[in-house]
């Protein structure tokens, strides 16, 4: 029997691969998320440490004080720009995660087929190993009963 091909399996392999483009698109995604999270993080961090440094000080200077809140106005500003930013890159990946189900849906398809050709193969595989079984076994048997047949007429002979 002709070893096992699978006609598809350029398509399967486009089809993985495309799992990986996307799983890869979707790994940038979350990467710039937790970036945004980092930096959201550091400016509330430097305000924090800008308040604290200001408020251990013995005297306050008023103008610290209103640079401070400046500070704090920016940095709310920031803030919020940066959670707008999360928002969308929340969206995108919720977006990114359809794609991807969508592409391992379709590259298991192919597999499913790859699998089903396969099992079919194997199957016609042990059918013809059974049936080439079959016929070597029943011509050995045939040439030993002509061996003994012709040994038993020569001996009543």
């Amino acid at each position: 029997m002709k070893r096992f091909t699978f006609p598809l399996e350029r398509v399967l392999a486009l089809r993985r691969e495309q799992v990986q483009l996307v799983e890869l698109q979707l790994e940038r995604i979350l990467a710039d998320r937790r970036r945004l999270d980092r930096e959201e993080a550091e400016l509330r961090e430097t305000e924090s440490r800008s308040a604290g440094a200001l408020l251990a000080q013995r005297v306050i200077d008023p103008v610290e004080l209103i640079a401070l809140s400046s500070f704090r106005h920016w940095m709310e500003r920031q803030c919020l720009a940066l959670t707008e930013q999360k928002s969308e890159c929340d969206q995108k990946a919720a977006a990114q995660r359809a794609r991807l189900n969508a592409a391992r849906q379709a590259a298991r398809l192919v597999e499913k087929l790859r699998e089903r050709r396969w099992a079919e193969w194997q199957s016609g595989f042990q059918k013809e190993l059974e049936e080439q079984a079959a016929e070597s076994f029943l011509s050995r048997w045939n040439r030993e009963r002509g061996l003994s047949r012709g040994a038993a007429t020569a001996d009543s002979v």
